[in-house]
């Protein structure tokens, strides 16, 4: 929370995180009582934050209209941002979250397994088979018109949010 009194009155207790603002070029200034301040995680605002952004936007941009993969787009993201210098190798490095890239690497791979070996094709066709071999067509035969998917699906998307933002808060606390 923003501290509205003086520093000096306030009294830090293990865990607390001290975000201090200031001028750009005096962060390197060594603060008085504050030694155990680690400087390595020193928010930038400026010109390399924009810089940041549009190169996230162009990621997005390339992925989303199918221009490149999320993956080349991503790395190509990545580069960029060691190229214009808006992060060093070693933050860039420090910044990656192994369990969900090994997560996010081991989905990829067991979806490539599933379809080789076929079992995607067999899932598919047993679902068509169960449905006499028509898809799960219902808005046609069914008189469904787009407004009814809004009142169904408005609620239902409301409810997810508020159920993820309930559990995530209950995991990691704010």
């Amino acid at each position: 929370k923003r501290i509205t009194r003086s520093p000096r009155d306030i009294r830090l207790q293990t865990g607390d995180s001290v975000l201090i603002e200031c001028a750009p070029g005096s962060a390197n200034t060594p603060i008085r009582g504050l030694q155990f301040f680690d400087n390595q995680e020193i928010v930038q605002h400026g010109r390399k934050t924009m810089v940041s952004a549009l190169i996230l936007l162009a990621m997005v941009i390339l992925s989303s209209l199918n221009i490149l993969p999320l993956l080349q787009s991503a790395t190509l993201a990545a580069i960029a941002m060691l190229v214009f210098r808006c992060c060093t190798p070693g933050q860039a490095f420090k910044s990656i979250e192994w369990s969900i890239l090994m997560v996010f690497a081991g989905s990829v791979v067991i979806g490539k397994a599933i379809e080789t070996t076929g079992i995607a094709q067999a899932l598919a066709e047993g679902v068509m088979q169960v449905c006499n071999g028509k898809p799960l067509l219902v808005y046609g035969p069914g008189g469904y018109r787009f407004t009814d998917f809004l009142k169904a699906g408005i609620p239902m998307t409301i409810v997810i949010l508020l159920t993820t933002l309930l559990i995530v808060n209950l995991i990691y606390p704010l």
